[in-house]
């Protein structure tokens, strides 16, 4: 049994009917979406002069007679990003506090500039800056292996070096010993054991002249996943690279 010339029509008449439905559904969906976007464009635009003076205030450099916010009788010449970013520190501070934390970002403010320095740059109380060894942070501790007292031990720096290398760059760092006041023992920290409990990897189980950190393998592993024309050269090189000349630290893998 044929249809019939009515019911044809019938049928394209609702063919067309849900045509004319569908587009005026995409038309109410680009409509309801060109509004939320100029309401998301109106809003960015009326915050422009707030933004634009939090922005400048940020790059703005403390007033003379700013004070150190851990020990606040004193004169701070430091910035610590990874405590704040604008938290300030004297250089009493920023020397206690990042022996135990070399890989913090920071800077100083010279001649009306803040300006990136390496982790081992420190400023001196003429207001000068200087040279300081900074240690492996995989090799600090706080309580003897040997007779477990705390606060009995005293840093015995080497001359021999470790580099660091995390998803920030490379830390030139060293290594260091210890010896314990309570049971007059020396001891090192340097082993394949203690640098992996910490976060890190040795380029070589015997050789530690070379660590990396587990987060730059995740953050290289998330890289080739999903973006696999991805070079180790250009990973290293031209992103974490980037990172480190911007840092004041040698850009050199």
């Amino acid at each position: 049994m044929g249809f019939h010339s009515s019911n044809i029509e019938t049928l394209d008449d609702c063919v067309a009917g849900c045509e004319k439905l569908t587009e005026e559904m995409k038309s109410n969906e680009q409509s309801t979406w060109a509004k939320r976007m100029q309401s998301v464009d109106s809003a960015w635009e009326g915050s422009r002069a707030t933004i634009f003076n939090a922005v400048l205030e940020s790059h703005a450099i403390p007033s003379p007679d700013s004070a150190c916010f851990i020990w606040g009788s004193n004169a701070a010449v430091i910035r610590c990003h990874q405590r704040g970013p604008r938290l300030l520190m004297c250089s009493s501070c920023d020397n206690e506090v990042h022996v135990k934390k070399p890989l913090h970002d920071r800077d100083v403010w010279i001649n009306g500039f803040f300006q990136e320095i390496p982790h081992t740059t420190i400023v001196i109380d003429d207001g000068s800056l200087g040279f300081a060894k900074r240690y492996a942070p995989y090799l600090l501790c706080e309580v003897c292996l040997l007779c477990k007292r705390k606060g009995t031990l005293e840093l015995v720096p080497s001359s021999e070096a470790s580099i660091v290398i995390t998803s920030k760059g490379r830390f030139d760092l060293f290594c260091c010993s210890y010896y314990c006041t309570g049971c007059h023992e020396h001891f090192s920290l340097v082993t394949v054991e203690k640098i992996i409990m910490e976060g890190y990897w040795p380029g070589s189980p015997k050789q530690f002249n070379h660590v990396f950190s587990e987060e730059l393998f995740k953050l290289w592993d998330s890289v080739r996943k999903h973006m696999p024309g991805t070079s180790e050269t250009a990973f290293l090189n031209r992103s974490v690279g980037n990172i480190l000349s911007e840092r004041g630290r040698v850009c050199k893998f």
